[in-house]
């Protein structure tokens, strides 16, 4: 109840309705020093994670690339790689959005997860049936 209070006595009923979390957002008004020295000390933790992070899934990225494409040399995919994952990277300008673009990719990995599987077991039927009716000749 005191959240509400303050979120309404600080924002209008607009902006609440706009903000996820408008107490966060009351909080960033205030200025402590000791929690930005606390913050520039944590900050690179998190951007350390995030930085091997998305290393380690470029360079799945371009070895897989590499296994389809053999007779492209690994080191041209570089470069249009790491453009994508930076363009990427731009893409959400909120968190909200950044949510709902990983969720999107969620369930494109599922549907791929579950069709490609199927796709294999009807293509192995197909591939089955036509080599039972060559040999039967």
């Amino acid at each position: 109840m005191l959240a509400i209070l303050i979120s309404f006595g600080f924002f209008s009923f607009e902006e609440v309705k706009i903000l996820q979390f408008p107490i966060i957002h009351t909080l960033e008004y205030i200025e402590m020093p000791f929690i930005n020295r606390v913050e520039n000390l944590v900050f690179p933790f998190f951007l350390f994670s995030n930085l091997v992070t998305t290393v380690m899934f470029a360079f799945a990225a371009r070895s897989a690339l590499s296994r389809m494409v053999p007779r492209v040399h690994a080191k041209r995919f570089a470069l249009p790689l790491a453009a994508a994952v930076f363009a990427l990277g731009f893409l959400p300008s909120v968190f909200r959005e950044a949510a709902a673009l990983i969720r999107l990719t969620y369930f494109a990995e599922t549907g791929v997860a579950f069709i490609l599987p199927l796709l294999l077991m009807i293509l192995i039927k197909a591939g089955g049936k036509g080599s039972k009716e060559a040999s039967g000749r």
